[in-house]
């Protein structure tokens, strides 16, 4: 028996998406991708490359035009004999930070802690969470802004 033919247009989107795949396993730097209403496509930037960006009518293009703008920006350093930026890594953070701050200020929310019956390490989480308006991302390599609609795409090590 033989088994049914895979229509070609299913096939093309298939290599499509594991030659973008393959050629993203690699790349060290980090992309933002946003939405452009005024393009009516996605606009992609590598921060490392500030004056970079390539656009693409679906989110996977605009990527694999970014990695190809990156890349060629590479080279021409290259030639130039110019140092190529650092990619950006993951930072895994502590969760602690040492805050100064005013006498008066630290008096105050010492006594708003008091008042709401909480610690001041836990007014103060409330305070900048609501401050930030984030929400958290399952996806450690994804962090998002509600305010925004902003998603980020930072390389970093898979577990």
């Amino acid at each position: 028996m033989v088994p049914d033919a895979v229509p070609l247009k299913q096939l093309r989107t298939l290599i499509e998406e594991y030659e973008l795949l393959e050629g993203m396993i690699m790349f060290q730097y980090s992309i933002n991708l946003v939405w452009s209403d005024e393009d009516n496509g996605y606009v992609a930037t590598i921060p490392e490359f500030p004056h970079l960006s390539a656009f693409g009518e679906t989110p996977e293009i605009a990527l694999l035009e970014a990695k190809t703008a990156a890349e060629l920006m590479l080279e021409v350093l290259k030639e130039e004999k110019e140092e190529p930026p650092e990619p950006k890594k993951l930072i895994e953070y502590s969760g602690q930070t040492r805050l100064r701050l005013p006498k008066s200020l630290h008096r105050g929310l010492a006594i708003e802690a008091e008042r709401e019956g909480v610690s001041l390490n836990t007014l103060l989480v409330s305070k900048l969470s609501e401050y930030l308006g984030t929400k958290k991302c399952a996806n450690p390599f994804v962090s998002t802004t509600t305010t925004t609609g902003l998603y980020e795409i930072s390389p970093g090590k898979r577990n």
